[in-house]
């Protein structure tokens, strides 16, 4: 028996097999930073842009808070996996060493100290009954 189709069964499809058309966003040109730090030096840290902000004085602010680009940039260092990995396996091993040298000493310091108390109150209980023996 054939079944005919509802309208809403045929919009469900449609919708399903189309898709909306994303937004168009304008993007302006973002300035870098090596830009943003050429202004600044060239306006004495008076910022002429963005209007929002022209007029407003930042020289104290780059004088105390802001960092000259010279002082946060370091030269690139190249990094092999092979010998960061084997300085750090290196490190722990040696720091398992050294903690199983502490926990070794201090297990003979407990075994010499459980050792020498059952000595002392042998010597103690001797005392003891040799003293009562010449009361007796």
């Amino acid at each position: 028996m054939a079944v005919i189709p509802d309208l809403a069964d045929v919009q469900d499809d449609e919708m399903m097999t189309s898709v909306a058309a994303p937004p168009s966003v304008k993007v302006g040109r973002v300035k870098t930073i090596r830009e943003l730090d050429g202004e600044v030096v060239k306006t004495k840290g008076v910022v002429s842009e963005p209007p929002s902000a022209a007029g407003i004085d930042l020289t104290l602010l780059s004088s105390i808070a802001l960092c000259p680009l010279d002082q946060i940039t370091e030269p690139d260092a190249y990094w092999d996996w092979d010998v960061i990995f084997t300085e750090v396996s290196s490190e722990i091993q040696m720091e398992m060493e050294e903690a199983r040298r502490v926990q070794a000493a201090s297990l003979a310091a407990a075994a010499s100290s459980a050792a020498a108390a059952p000595a002392a109150e042998v010597g103690k209980a001797g005392a003891n009954s040799s003293a009562g023996a010449l009361r007796a």
